[in-house]
Protein backbone atom coordinates (compact mmCIF):
# COMPACT_ATOMS: atom_id res chain seq x y z
CA UNK A 1 0.00 0.00 0.00
CA UNK A 2 3.00 3.64 -1.65
CA UNK A 3 1.92 6.58 -3.44
CA UNK A 4 4.55 9.31 -2.31
CA UNK A 5 6.72 10.65 -5.23
CA UNK A 6 6.23 10.53 -9.09
CA UNK A 7 5.29 6.88 -11.03
CA UNK A 8 5.58 5.73 -13.68
CA UNK A 9 3.16 3.01 -15.48
CA UNK A 10 3.70 1.26 -18.46
CA UNK A 11 2.11 -1.44 -20.06
CA UNK A 12 3.38 -5.14 -18.86
CA UNK A 13 3.18 -7.90 -16.81
CA UNK A 14 2.86 -6.25 -13.22
CA UNK A 15 3.39 -6.80 -9.61
CA UNK A 16 1.00 -6.69 -7.02
CA UNK A 17 2.20 -4.17 -5.57
CA UNK A 18 2.59 -3.37 -2.66
CA UNK A 19 -0.73 -3.77 -3.16
CA UNK A 20 -5.17 -2.17 -1.02
CA UNK A 21 -7.68 -1.52 2.11
CA UNK A 22 -6.88 -0.81 5.37
CA UNK A 23 -7.38 -1.51 9.08
CA UNK A 24 -9.21 1.62 9.61
CA UNK A 25 -12.18 1.92 12.24
CA UNK A 26 -11.38 -1.63 13.67
CA UNK A 27 -11.60 -3.06 10.18
CA UNK A 28 -8.53 -5.13 9.36
CA UNK A 29 -7.61 -6.45 5.83
CA UNK A 30 -7.14 -10.10 7.85
CA UNK A 31 -10.55 -10.40 8.89
CA UNK A 32 -11.49 -10.79 5.77
CA UNK A 33 -15.43 -9.71 5.62
CA UNK A 34 -17.17 -8.72 2.68
CA UNK A 35 -18.69 -5.83 4.91
CA UNK A 36 -15.20 -5.06 6.24
CA UNK A 37 -14.29 -4.48 1.79
CA UNK A 38 -17.28 -2.71 1.70
CA UNK A 39 -16.13 -0.64 4.67
CA UNK A 40 -12.67 0.13 3.53
CA UNK A 41 -14.48 1.48 -0.06
CA UNK A 42 -16.16 3.88 1.74
CA UNK A 43 -13.74 4.98 3.39
CA UNK A 44 -11.16 5.52 0.91
CA UNK A 45 -13.80 7.18 -1.28
CA UNK A 46 -14.70 9.85 1.67
CA UNK A 47 -10.97 10.54 1.87
CA UNK A 48 -10.07 10.58 -2.02
CA UNK A 49 -13.43 13.19 -1.72
CA UNK A 50 -12.12 15.63 1.37
CA UNK A 51 -8.74 15.54 -0.27
CA UNK A 52 -9.59 16.72 -3.67
CA UNK A 53 -12.28 18.72 -1.74
CA UNK A 54 -8.85 20.19 0.11
CA UNK A 55 -6.79 20.63 -2.87
CA UNK A 56 -8.84 22.50 -5.05
CA UNK A 57 -9.73 19.87 -7.72
CA UNK A 58 -12.93 19.07 -9.76
CA UNK A 59 -13.54 15.39 -10.06
CA UNK A 60 -13.04 16.22 -13.81
CA UNK A 61 -9.23 17.39 -13.17
CA UNK A 62 -8.62 14.22 -10.88
CA UNK A 63 -9.82 11.68 -13.54
CA UNK A 64 -7.68 13.11 -16.05
CA UNK A 65 -4.51 13.16 -14.23
CA UNK A 66 -5.17 9.55 -12.75
CA UNK A 67 -6.32 8.37 -16.90
CA UNK A 68 -9.84 7.45 -15.87
CA UNK A 69 -13.38 8.61 -16.54
CA UNK A 70 -14.97 11.19 -13.81
CA UNK A 71 -17.88 8.94 -13.64
CA UNK A 72 -15.16 6.35 -12.20
CA UNK A 73 -13.69 9.18 -9.53
CA UNK A 74 -17.64 9.52 -8.20
CA UNK A 75 -17.88 5.73 -8.10
CA UNK A 76 -14.92 5.92 -6.25
CA UNK A 77 -15.68 8.98 -3.98
CA UNK A 78 -19.64 7.53 -3.03
CA UNK A 79 -17.57 3.95 -1.89
CA UNK A 80 -19.69 1.56 -5.16
CA UNK A 81 -16.34 1.47 -7.12
CA UNK A 82 -12.83 0.27 -6.79
CA UNK A 83 -9.13 1.52 -7.86
CA UNK A 84 -6.68 -0.77 -9.45
CA UNK A 85 -3.71 -1.08 -7.99
CA UNK A 86 -1.81 1.26 -10.76
CA UNK A 87 -5.20 3.65 -10.75
CA UNK A 88 -4.69 3.86 -6.96
CA UNK A 89 -0.99 5.42 -7.00
CA UNK A 90 -2.07 7.49 -9.93
CA UNK A 91 -4.75 9.40 -7.43
CA UNK A 92 -2.87 9.41 -4.69
CA UNK A 93 0.10 11.25 -6.88
CA UNK A 94 -2.48 13.51 -8.31
CA UNK A 95 -3.72 14.33 -5.09
CA UNK A 96 -0.06 14.91 -3.76
CA UNK A 97 -0.60 12.34 -0.88
CA UNK A 98 0.42 8.50 0.02
CA UNK A 99 -1.66 5.55 -0.55
CA UNK A 100 -1.69 5.07 3.46
CA UNK A 101 -3.04 8.45 3.68
CA UNK A 102 -6.09 7.35 1.79
CA UNK A 103 -6.83 5.00 3.93
CA UNK A 104 -5.82 6.85 7.06
CA UNK A 105 -3.61 3.89 8.40
CA UNK A 106 -2.31 4.78 11.69
CA UNK A 107 0.51 2.83 13.02
CA UNK A 108 2.18 2.59 16.70
CA UNK A 109 4.10 5.84 17.94
CA UNK A 110 6.50 3.19 19.16
CA UNK A 111 9.15 1.19 17.06
CA UNK A 112 6.93 -1.86 17.54
CA UNK A 113 4.24 -2.60 15.60
CA UNK A 114 1.63 -5.03 17.03
CA UNK A 115 0.00 -7.41 14.97
CA UNK A 116 -3.48 -5.84 15.64
CA UNK A 117 -1.95 -2.15 15.22
CA UNK A 118 -0.46 -2.16 11.65
CA UNK A 119 -1.78 -0.80 8.72
CA UNK A 120 -3.19 -3.30 6.74
CA UNK A 121 -4.71 -3.27 2.85
CA UNK A 122 -6.41 -5.66 0.90
CA UNK A 123 -6.84 -6.24 -3.18
CA UNK A 124 -10.07 -8.57 -3.04
CA UNK A 125 -9.23 -8.25 -6.89
CA UNK A 126 -5.88 -9.18 -6.96
CA UNK A 127 -5.38 -11.72 -4.44
CA UNK A 128 -3.46 -9.66 -2.35
CA UNK A 129 -3.44 -8.69 1.42
CA UNK A 130 -0.51 -6.37 2.83
CA UNK A 131 0.37 -4.82 6.20
CA UNK A 132 2.62 -2.04 6.86
CA UNK A 133 5.05 -4.00 9.65
CA UNK A 134 7.34 -0.70 10.11
CA UNK A 135 7.62 2.23 12.06
CA UNK A 136 9.56 4.81 10.97
CA UNK A 137 8.11 8.41 11.53
CA UNK A 138 11.40 10.03 8.83
CA UNK A 139 9.91 8.08 6.07
CA UNK A 140 13.42 6.86 5.27
CA UNK A 141 11.91 3.12 5.64
CA UNK A 142 8.93 1.11 4.97
CA UNK A 143 8.69 -2.89 5.49
CA UNK A 144 5.46 -4.43 4.19
CA UNK A 145 4.33 -8.13 4.31
CA UNK A 146 2.76 -9.21 1.42
CA UNK A 147 0.14 -12.22 1.18
CA UNK A 148 -0.39 -13.31 -2.41
CA UNK A 149 -3.60 -15.73 -2.60
CA UNK A 150 -2.85 -18.63 -5.83
CA UNK A 151 -2.67 -16.98 -8.89
CA UNK A 152 -2.85 -13.30 -7.17
CA UNK A 153 -0.74 -10.49 -8.41
CA UNK A 154 -0.97 -7.25 -9.70
CA UNK A 155 -2.02 -7.33 -13.10
CA UNK A 156 -0.95 -6.79 -16.65
CA UNK A 157 0.78 -3.48 -15.84
CA UNK A 158 4.00 -2.43 -14.61
CA UNK A 159 4.75 0.17 -12.32
CA UNK A 160 7.12 2.10 -10.24
CA UNK A 161 5.83 4.53 -7.36
CA UNK A 162 8.55 6.68 -6.42
CA UNK A 163 10.95 4.49 -3.84
CA UNK A 164 14.71 4.88 -4.53
CA UNK A 165 15.45 0.90 -3.84
CA UNK A 166 13.24 -1.99 -3.34
CA UNK A 167 14.10 -5.36 -1.85
CA UNK A 168 12.04 -8.44 -1.90
CA UNK A 169 12.21 -11.39 0.07
CA UNK A 170 9.94 -14.51 -0.01
CA UNK A 171 8.99 -15.86 3.06
CA UNK A 172 6.59 -18.78 1.82
CA UNK A 173 6.56 -20.11 -1.84
CA UNK A 174 7.05 -19.31 -5.23
CA UNK A 175 6.95 -15.68 -6.99
CA UNK A 176 7.78 -14.11 -10.49
CA UNK A 177 8.98 -10.44 -9.61
CA UNK A 178 9.30 -8.76 -13.52
CA UNK A 179 11.41 -5.55 -13.28
CA UNK A 180 11.51 -4.00 -16.39
CA UNK A 181 12.17 -6.40 -19.26
CA UNK A 182 13.72 -8.90 -16.77
CA UNK A 183 11.16 -11.57 -14.79
CA UNK A 184 12.32 -12.95 -11.99
CA UNK A 185 11.40 -16.40 -10.61
CA UNK A 186 12.41 -16.92 -6.57
CA UNK A 187 11.42 -19.12 -3.95
CA UNK A 188 11.34 -19.00 -0.57
CA UNK A 189 14.38 -17.75 1.14
CA UNK A 190 15.89 -15.60 -2.00
CA UNK A 191 15.99 -12.20 -2.38
CA UNK A 192 16.08 -9.48 -5.40
CA UNK A 193 17.07 -5.78 -4.77
CA UNK A 194 16.47 -2.80 -7.45
CA UNK A 195 16.60 0.05 -8.41
CA UNK A 196 12.85 1.95 -6.79
CA UNK A 197 12.40 3.79 -10.70
CA UNK A 198 11.87 0.84 -12.57
CA UNK A 199 8.87 -0.65 -13.13
CA UNK A 200 7.72 -3.91 -11.81
CA UNK A 201 5.26 -6.16 -10.92
CA UNK A 202 5.03 -9.74 -9.19
CA UNK A 203 2.82 -12.70 -8.97
CA UNK A 204 2.38 -15.54 -7.19
CA UNK A 205 3.64 -18.94 -8.82
CA UNK A 206 2.18 -21.61 -5.85
CA UNK A 207 -0.65 -23.73 -5.78
CA UNK A 208 -1.30 -21.95 -2.18
CA UNK A 209 -0.49 -18.76 -1.08
CA UNK A 210 2.96 -16.69 -1.05
CA UNK A 211 4.16 -14.40 1.68
CA UNK A 212 6.68 -11.81 0.80
CA UNK A 213 8.96 -8.77 3.00
CA UNK A 214 8.66 -6.12 0.35
CA UNK A 215 10.89 -3.49 2.04
CA UNK A 216 11.66 0.22 0.05
CA UNK A 217 13.73 3.96 0.88
CA UNK A 218 11.72 6.20 1.24
CA UNK A 219 8.60 5.16 2.33
CA UNK A 220 6.63 5.53 -0.83
CA UNK A 221 3.64 3.55 0.25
Amino acid sequence: MAARPPAHHQSGNKRPGHFGGPAAGGARADEGPDGDADAVKVLLGRNINSLRTQRGMAVRDLAEQAGVSAAFISQVEHGTASPSVPTLVRIAQALRAHIGDLFQATLSRSQIVRHDERAAYEYPDRGITEAQVSSDASGCLEVLWVKLEPGGGTGPELFAHGADTEFVFVLKGQVAITVGSEAHRLSAGDSLTFPGKDVHGSQNLSRGSSELLWVQTPASY
